[in-house]
C-alpha cells in the first residue's frame, strides 16, 4: 500500500505532493534507504525548491542509498532529475561545491556524474578537478575515469542498429590545460592525480583519434614544460619539488633539479 502511495504521490505534480514526499522520508527513513521507488518518485519534482533540496541531501547524506543510478546516464530519471536540480537551482549548485570541498565522497561521485552530462558547464567540472585525490595516487576512482571519457568522447548513433553507436573524439582543449597546470605545480596536492588524468585522456586519444578542431597533442605548449613527464626523466624529477635552483613552482627546464 505505501509503495502505491509512494508512486501516485510521484505522479501528482501539486506541490503538496511533494511535501508529503519528503515528510514521509523524515517519519520513514528506511523509505529512502530500501528501494529506489521514494526516490525516484521524489525525482519527479526537481523543480520544486524544497523536493529539489531533499533530493540533493538524499543523494550526498548519510544513509545508504544504492547509487546504481549514477552510472546508467542521462536516461535514469533520477540523474536527470538531479542534473536538472543543480541546473535550475543555484542554491544547490553552490551546495554540492561546498559539500565537495568539504570531502564528501558521495557528493564528489554526484558532480563528476552531473559533471559529465553538463560537459559546458565549467564551473562544475572544475569543482571535479579541485575534488581529484591528493598525494602520490597510482590509480584513480572510476568516476573520475568517466567524467574524463564524458568530456574527451562522444557516443555517435550509427544507422544499422538502434542500440550501437560509434566512440568519437570530442574537443577538451581548456580541460587538458588545467589538468596540466595542476600537474606542473609542486605545490598543488593533486598534481600526481592530475598528471594520471592526462594519461588517461591521452589514451582514449590514441584509441579513437583526436578532434577534427586540430587539438594538439600536447596540453599547453606555453608552459615549456615536456608531456608526458617521462619524456626527459631527469628534468621533471622536479615536478614534484619544484625547482631548488631558480625556486620556480613549476617543473624547471633550464636548471638541473635536486637530487
Amino acid at each position: 500500500m505505501l509503495r502505491q502511495t509512494v508512486e501516485a504521490l510521484g505522479h501528482n505534480p501539486q506541490a503538496a505532493a511533494a511535501a508529503t514526499l519528503v515528510a514521509l522520508a523524515e517519519v520513514l527513513p528506511e523509505l529512502a534507504t530500501g528501494d529506489d521507488g521514494w526516490l525516484r518518485a521524489l525525482a519527479m519534482h526537481w523543480r520544486d525548491l524544497p523536493a529539489a533540496a531533499a533530493l540533493l541531501r538524499a543523494v550526498t547524506g548519510p544513509a545508504d542509498i544504492r547509487d546504481a543510478w549514477l552510472w546508467r546516464g542521462e536516461s535514469d530519471p533520477v540523474l536527470a532529475a538531479v542534473v536538472g536540480a543543480i541546473a535550475a537551482h543555484g542554491t544547490l549548485r553552490e551546495q554540492i561545491l561546498s559539500l565537495m570541498r568539504e570531502g564528501n565522497d558521495k557528493a564528489v561521485r554526484v558532480l563528476c556524474a552531473v559533471a559529465a552530462i553538463q560537459r559546458d558547464d565549467e564551473r562544475l567540472w572544475a569543482g571535479v578537478l579541485d575534488a581529484l585525490p591528493h598525494g602520490d595516487v597510482t590509480k584513480l576512482q572510476f568516476h573520475f575515469l568517466q567524467f574524463a571519457e564524458a568530456h574527451c568522447t562522444d557516443h555517435r548513433p550509427v544507422s544499422w542498429s538502434r542500440n550501437a553507436y560509434d566512440v568519437v573524439p570530442r574537443p577538451a582543449a581548456a580541460l587538458r590545460r588545467r589538468l596540466f597546470a595542476k600537474a606542473c605545480k609542486s605545490a598543488d596536492p593533486a598534481r600526481s592525480a592530475a598528471a594520471l588524468l592526462l594519461k588517461h585522456i591521452d589514451s582514449l586519444r590514441d584509441e579513437h583519434g583526436t578532434p577534427e578542431s586540430g587539438e594538439k597533442r600536447h596540453p599547453d605548449l606555453s608552459l615549456g614544460v615536456a608531456w608526458p613527464f617521462e619524456a626527459e626523466p631527469n628534468q621533471h624529477q622536479a615536478a614534484r619539488s619544484g625547482c631548488s635552483l631558480c625556486s620556480t613552482d613549476v617543473v624547471c627546464l633550464l636548471c638541473v633539479p635536486p637530487d
